[in-house]
């Protein structure tokens, strides 16, 4: 967030915030990725060189997680920001938690899970830091860590690709969305697939193109979209206003609608400070004007709350391509990312996703 001073974590080692600053049961930890525990001395075979998979994952990952915990324990929230990493039991694929059993109190406590604890640890934190502008420190290592785990854990290695820097000729090639698609997803979740893009190949020129479109560092994500519950619709069967949907986020954004609600909540500070200029000064002033095409906006939106729960991400951060593919080599890299996608892992989040866990 721009304007918005980060804390410097000191140059000695973290042991101590370890050990030492984390509360009973609290573990702040990465999220276990197989994928880098496998190909970590060879890299991702079709995709990543021994050095950026290094680079990525273990050296860029451990200064994240050594800059998090600094910044919780120098945190005036420390002690809320920690509970997101102590242990607790958790249902399988549960997404209404909590002990209360009203309608209403249900409704309050909708919270995502997924089958990886840690992951869940790190959405919580995400939840707490996102509105808070003191704790952007916090949100943003939070949020590298947690957006690389979803691009990693969807890949698989890919032999047949091919890793090597690509010429200025590479600029002007275009999709051929008429040829077979490789590494296809199964059929079930194919015609998922075709409900929300038309076809196979549609989907995959959107994808791509979508991802790079981006300029800089970010991800593109598939998501799955759906109505998050509200109150009076406990027992409705929400999923016609579902579907997969892609999305970008840029730097350390996520595709979470975390920060839902400050156009109303800046509306509301507007007025509270327009009616009380107007009671310090009778003028007439421009500045006192409500823009009504603002509220209209935000009561037309409003009552559809979305909940964007990720499938898998695509990573487009220069430092992910440079090195193996060169300046020019963004497309390749993109094609060898679809070639390597790992679409088990993707099917078990969707078969997995928040409605199944309802109806």
């Amino acid at each position: 967030m721009a304007g918005v001073s980060t804390p410097s974590p000191p140059s000695t080692p973290q042991s101590g915030v370890d050990n030492q600053s984390e509360p009973a049961g609290a573990t702040i930890i990465l999220p276990p990725l197989s994928i880098a525990e496998s190909f970590e001395n060879v890299g991702i075979p079709g995709l990543f060189s021994e050095s950026v998979l290094k680079d990525i994952w273990t050296v860029q990952t451990a200064r994240k997680l050594d800059d998090l915990k600094y910044g919780i324990s120098e945190s005036p929230l420390r002690s809320s920001l920690e509970s997101a990493f102590v242990e607790y039991n958790s249902s399988k694929n549960v997404f209404l938690k909590g002990k209360k059993t009203s309608p209403a109190d249900l409704i309050g406590e909708f919270v995502m899970t997924t089958n990886n604890p840690t992951i869940d640890k790190y959405y919580k934190l995400l939840s707490k830091t996102a509105k808070k502008p003191t704790e952007q420190f916090v949100f943003q290592n939070a949020s590298a860590i947690y957006n690389l785990y979803y691009f990693l854990s969807s890949l698989k290695p890919n032999p047949d690709n091919t890793v090597a820097k690509a010429g200025v000729d590479e600029l002007y090639k275009t999709p051929d969305v008429f040829s077979e698609i490789e590494n296809a997803p199964r059929p079930e979740f194919g015609s998922q697939i075709e409900a929300s893009f038309g076809s196979l190949q549609e989907f995959k020129a959107l994808l791509l193109s979508t991802a790079k479109a981006v300029k800089g560092n970010g991800y593109t994500w598939l998501v799955y979209k759906y109505r998050q519950p509200e109150l009076g619709q406990e027992t409705r069967d929400l999923s016609r206003f579902s579907s997969l949907a892609i999305l970008n986020t840029y730097n350390h954004g996520t595709p979470h609608h975390f920060r839902a609600g400050q156009i109303s909540n800046a509306r509301a500070f507007k007025k509270q400070k327009s009616e009380s200029s107007e009671q310090d000064d009778g003028s007439f002033s421009m500045h006192k004007i409500d823009i009504p095409s603002l509220e209209q906006a935000q009561d037309t939106y409003e009552p559809l709350k979305y909940v964007y729960e990720p499938l898998m991400a695509i990573g487009n951060n220069p430092s992910f391509y440079l090195r193996d593919y060169g300046v020019f080599g963004k497309a390749r890299y993109l094609e060898n990312v679809w070639n390597c996608i790992d679409w088990s892992v993707v099917e078990t989040r969707w078969a997995n996703r928040a409605l199944s866990s309802r109806n």
